[in-house]
């Protein structure tokens, strides 16, 4: 594949390609011995990268896996134990050390708006973001995403049980994302700080990155706002877009 069609990158989307590490360690060595050279972005879990080795960490980086993207999902404890995620939040930061020592990139998702979640829950998401920011300012936080329940999961029902309705027919699933969805839970002062954090994460750790000084400087501004959860408002914003307008004109 990699001849014929001239494919230099793969994706691998499988949350457990790593759940056997031999299994993996044999894949990367094969793929030394027959020297293709392809970059591989995988899907992965937090604890999974807790159990590589500098070694082992070593090997994947060699072979071309150049990113390793991970659900974090909360910096809740309380959140990711009623999720059922099976993972520490002292975890993440760990992966996120192990991976930049390996010279390894890192994209970390996380998820806003559980049933269950309070306002004190959300900001230890976004206090989570910033020191993986702190630990390596290289590292990927794209906008979180809402929560957005579907069949089959015990927190579908338990957005039901928490005064959801879900959609009553095929047409209006087929409508249905985490940008349609409405949870009664979110009330006007959450769904504002979620939807400020989303756009400003993208800001967040400039300061810590050898870019112009104006950047930096806003970095500073971000961070400052960042550190003592100034998210419900973010006039900043106006500004920004019509900066960005001015330079597409």
């Amino acid at each position: 594949m990699v001849n014929a069609y001239k494919i230099s990158s793969f994706n691998v989307q499988d949350d457990e390609f790593f759940a056997n590490l031999d299994r993996v360690e044999k894949i990367c060595k094969l793929l030394l011995k027959e020297k293709i050279s392809v970059e591989f972005i995988s899907s992965c879990r937090i604890d999974y990268i807790c159990r590589m080795d500098e070694s082992f960490l070593k090997l994947i980086k060699k072979a071309g896996f150049i990113t390793l993207e991970v659900g974090v999902e909360s910096g809740s404890q309380r959140i990711l134990d009623i999720i059922q995620k099976d993972i520490k939040v002292e975890q993440v930061e760990e992966a996120v050390k192990r991976l930049k020592k390996a010279g390894i990139g890192g994209k970390y998702f996380f998820m806003a708006g559980f049933p269950q979640e309070t306002e004190k829950d959300m900001w230890l998401t976004v206090d989570l973001m910033r020191r993986i920011k702190k630990i390596n300012p290289y590292s990927r936080v794209p906008s979180w995403r809402i929560f957005t329940p579907y069949p089959g999961c015990d927190l579908y029902y338990s957005a039901i049980n928490y005064g959801w309705k879900p959609p009553k027919n095929l047409e209006e699933w087929a409508y249905y994302n985490f940008e349609s969805v409405k949870t009664p839970w979110i009330d006007e002062r959450k769904e504002r700080i979620i939807k400020n954090v989303a756009y400003m994460v993208k800001f967040l750790g400039l300061q810590d990155k050898p870019l112009s000084l104006s950047r930096r400087v806003f970095g500073k501004w971000i961070d400052f706002k960042w550190r003592n959860h100034l998210f419900y408002s973010f006039p900043e914003k106006y500004l920004i877009e019509w900066v960005k307008n001015k330079r597409l004109h």
